[in-house]
C-alpha cells in the first residue's frame, strides 16, 4: 500500500540530473511545477545562476496549496464514509468514489 506514496516521493530524484543539466529547459519547467516535485526542484531551479522568473515559484506554492487542500478534502470524505463501515475491508475503488461522491 505504501508503494504508490514511495514513487511520488522519488520522482523527482529521478529526473534530478535532467533538470541540473538545463534548468531552464521546457522540461525542467513542467516537472518542477507537477506539486511532488516542486519543493525540492524548483528550489534545485533556483540555486542555478540564472535562476528562475518569479511567477514560476508563485505558481509552485498555488499548485502545492491546493493539491493539499483537494487532498485533506478526498481524505475528510473517504474518513466519513470509511468510518461508518464497521468490518468490511475498503479497495482503492472504493476509496475513490467516496472521494469523488461522498
Amino acid at each position: 500500500m505504501l508503494m504508490p506514496v514511495m514513487i511520488l516521493i522519488m520522482l523527482p530524484f529521478f529526473v534530478l540530473s535532467s533538470v541540473l543539466e538545463a534548468p531552464t529547459a521546457t522540461f525542467s519547467v513542467v516537472v518542477s511545477l507537477i506539486p511532488p516535485a516542486t519543493p525540492m526542484l524548483m528550489l534545485l531551479r533556483q540555486g542555478i545562476p540564472p535562476g528562475v522568473p518569479i511567477w514560476q515559484p508563485i505558481l509552485g506554492i498555488a499548485g502545492v496549496l491546493v493539491t493539499t487542500l483537494l487532498i485533506i478534502f478526498a481524505a475528510g470524505r473517504i474518513f466519513r464514509v470509511g468510518i461508518l463501515m464497521h468490518g468490511k475491508g475498503a479497495k482503492f475503488s472504493d476509496m475513490a468514489s467516496w472521494a469523488l461522491r461522498g
